[in-house]
């Protein structure tokens, strides 16, 4: 009712674009690299040697959301 009011519109506004990625390019064929190196690395593991050679601070939830847009998942042992 609102956004009629103002515009006398009801169709549906564009899309806000979103929240802009934490990591550059580089730094994300960086982690991208640092995964292949050692493929058994934590997600804190990854997330540590990432700051020590960019200086960028990201939380282990960014470290997977870029990992998941690499097409890399996560290994997954069964238990015993």
């Amino acid at each position: 009712m609102k956004q009629w009011r103002e515009t006398g519109d009801l169709n549906p506004r564009p899309h806000g674009g979103g929240q802009k990625l934490k990591l550059t390019a580089d730094q994300i064929i960086l982690l991208g690299d640092l995964v292949q190196e050692k493929n058994d690395a934590t997600l804190d593991e990854l997330r540590k040697q990432l700051e020590e050679k960019t200086q960028a601070v990201v939380s282990n939830s960014t470290i997977s959301r870029i990992l998941k847009r690499l097409n890399l998942t996560r290994k997954k042992k069964p238990t015993r």
